[in-house]
């Protein structure tokens, strides 16, 4: 059985759904200062199925911190756990931040293969080896 899941390689990525909806990223660097708590909700937004471990990018930690609120997944974040239903360690997922509630990661008509696909393999900046 091959690993289809492969290191991102290029600057920018891209996640499409499954009503046309589109969203361009860059890949970033993970760093345990941008460590946070994200709520995957599989179908939404008031359907929590997990909470998680994630970093998001240097450019989004202010907005974070100042509890910004987005009008939809306009970011991306980096899982640093596995997901208990299977999403791997190292896959970026599409949030929301939410003010001063946990920032949400609706996947509801995902294409998840670019969503999968989309693996880092690299530890995080200012993670200490053990």
């Amino acid at each position: 059985m091959s690993d289809e899941k492969q290191p991102v390689k290029s600057e920018n990525t891209l996640f499409t759904w499954d009503n046309g909806q589109r969203l361009d990223f860059e890949h970033f660097t993970p760093k345990a200062d941008n460590l946070i708590k994200v709520n995957l909700a599989y179908f939404n937004d008031d359907d929590i199925n997990e909470s998680i471990w994630a970093c998001i990018a240097d450019k989004d930690k202010e907005d974070y911190d100042n509890d910004v609120q987005d009008d939809g997944l306009t970011r991306v974040a980096l899982l640093r756990n596995m997901s208990v239903l299977g999403i791997p360690w190292g896959t970026y997922v599409p949030v929301r931040f939410m003010g001063k509630d946990r920032p949400i990661s609706r996947l509801e008509g995902l294409n998840c293969k670019t969503c999968w696909n989309n693996t880092d393999t690299e530890g995080m900046e200012g993670e200490e080896d053990e």
